[in-house]
């Protein structure tokens, strides 16, 4: 029976009105059609806004009518029975009176901002919705000091878990990548990026002056740099792994463990797919910018070789499925996880994920999952990171060669072995996370709002 025949007629709720990231391939974006595609049948219809609208990243057509902020208004204005969905941090939540309002958010640290004023947005919510137990806990706190009796709910993303791929695929593309800079390279690409940041402090025509050392700057980085893998027979046995240069991601920590790893292991390889919180970042600073750490890193560790291959292109799904499938694992040094989208997608495509074991990625897998990472709490604000994160926030490394040890451990794991872990980790998803898991806690939560206790 589907979802929508569940639902009589005669109980539909109204209108449904999304505000969040709507056309973008982020995590944000799929775990608001995922959990949408569960409310939808309890609503005669559904509009969203799209908060986070960009030309470079909104690149999915929308998955229902789009309004704006003040069609709210109208319907209101109008009596529609009205249920506001707020897929967003708090400081963007929009209170409706006489609306049910719900606010959906996923956080990475155990506190809120100090000065955006999310307990008293959140409170201003009748129902707040989290994706896993970790973030109820810690926003029931944070609720219960300001003296808010605000209802806090699990729900998680939901995952279309019912027919799990197998792990092996006949179709694999030939992917776009780069090597690493080497140390002569990037001796010689200074001066460039010197003549290029010198002439674009020339009035008037600097800009277009320095158009032309950009170019060659883009050759030296790109051009000379890129290569093929192929992942239906990769040359080697891979690890891969989904980055940002966001600092809680923990990249140069991954690069380090890799480099120790791949030291006892020299024919490894690691794919690494990065890109950049900043759209504005080209691909040649983001490259460049990359090969400088890398190349720290395997100086002071003495690996001559980094076996590190990087793509840059936006993936379709079935790209990046294949590039799960095609690896030995999915590599994670992240210091706090909101989810863990990636990990979940790494189970889906049949790839063991090895990741440190805490904030909401420490449910995904089974309590005797074997390839966790260990990990310490350390509190304070991350060099570099968003002005957004708390100054006192707790975030969690990985042990110093904790990474490594699992990886060579995961890497001399019977392929029998890894398979019947495999097949644990996908049953607990199913258990979980399954989208026929997560509609009755959504029913049951919007029946709360029509009948409050």
């Amino acid at each position: 029976m589907t979802a929508m025949a569940q639902v009589p007629a005669a109980n539909l709720r109204g209108v449904l009105v999304v505000r969040g990231d709507l056309r973008s391939q982020t995590g944000w974006s799929r775990a608001t059609q995922a959990l949408v595609k569960l409310m939808q049948p309890h609503f005669e219809c559904v509009f969203g806004i799209d908060l986070h609208y960009s030309p470079i990243v909104s690149v999915l057509p929308a998955p229902f009518r789009l309004i704006g902020e003040r069609d709210i208004d109208l319907l209101t204005e109008a009596n529609v029975k009205l249920t506001l969905l707020n897929m967003c941090l708090p400081h963007e939540f929009r209170f409706v009176p006489d609306a049910h309002n719900i606010g959906y958010f996923f956080w990475e640290s155990d506190k809120p901002p100090p000065s955006l004023g999310w307990t008293e947005l959140a409170g201003l919510m009748d129902q707040i919705w989290v994706p896993t137990d970790w973030q109820r806990e810690i926003v029931a706190d944070w609720m219960r000091r300001v003296d808010r009796g605000t209802d806090v709910r699990v729900v998680p993303w939901p995952q279309e878990t019912a027919e799990i791929p197998a792990a092996s695929s006949d179709w694999a593309p030939r992917l776009a990548v780069h090597r690493i800079l080497t140390t002569v390279e990037l001796e010689h690409l200074a001066p460039t990026e010197e003549a290029c940041e010198a002439r674009q402090r020339v009035p008037r025509f600097g800009p277009r002056i320095a158009a032309g050392v950009q170019r060659r700057r883009k050759h030296m980085v790109l051009d000379g740099t890129a290569c093929e893998l192929d992942l239906a027979t990769p040359r080697a046995s891979l690890a891969f792994a989904v980055q940002t240069d966001v600092p809680r991601k923990g990249l140069p920590v991954l690069i380090a463990e890799w480099l120790q790893f791949r030291s006892n292991c020299p024919d490894a390889i690691l794919l690494l797919k990065l890109s950049s919180i900043d759209v504005t970042k080209d691909r040649t600073t983001l490259h460049t910018w990359l090969s400088r750490i890398v190349r720290r890193l395997s100086a002071s560790i003495g690996v001559p070789d980094d076996g590190i291959l990087v793509c840059y292109d936006r993936l379709t799904d079935a790209t990046l499925a294949a590039c799960y499938r095609a690896a030995t694992t999915f590599v994670s040094a992240s210091f706090g996880e909101g989810f863990g989208g990636p990990i979940v997608e790494s189970l889906i495509a049949g790839t063991l994920p090895l990741m440190p074991a805490h904030t909401a990625c420490a449910g995904l897998l089974p309590e005797d999952y074997p390839f966790r990472v260990e990990s310490r709490p350390v509190i304070g604000k991350l060099v570099g990171e968003l002005p957004l994160y708390p100054p006192a926030g707790s975030w969690h490394v990985a042990v110093e060669g904790a990474i490594a040890r699992r990886l060579s451990e995961l890497f001399s794991t019977a392929p029998e072995m890894r398979s019947q872990v495999l097949r644990a980790c996908q049953q607990h998803l199913r258990d979980a996370f399954g989208a026929d898991v997560v509609a009755p806690l959504v029913a049951s939560a919007l029946s709360a709002l029509e009948n409050p206790a």
